[in-house]
């Protein structure tokens, strides 16, 4: 299954999921709790976001991916202009 949903839907997304037997869950949601107009990351407390929501699926281990182009670290302090780049 493919993730990707806006931060703040990730936990309604993942509730009524199935077993993970047999799936893999990757990953492609970013932490932002704001993308406009500038990117604001979520607090996750010291955490990763993939940790995240690897413990709201319930997810193994073995069962994930992640597929986020940049770690949140590095995107500290950027900001969106009005064309979006």
């Amino acid at each position: 299954m493919l993730l990707a949903v806006p931060w703040r839907n990730v936990e309604s997304a993942l509730k009524s999921l199935p077993s993970w037997t047999n799936r893999v869950l990757i990953d492609a949601t970013n932490p932002f709790v704001e993308i406009s107009p500038k990117l604001v990351l979520a607090d996750l407390g010291g955490k990763g976001a993939s940790e995240v929501v690897a413990a709201l699926a319930q997810v193994p281990a073995s069962s994930r991916r992640s597929i986020r182009s940049s770690p949140p670290a590095s995107m500290k302090g950027r900001s969106r202009t009005e064309d979006g780049a």
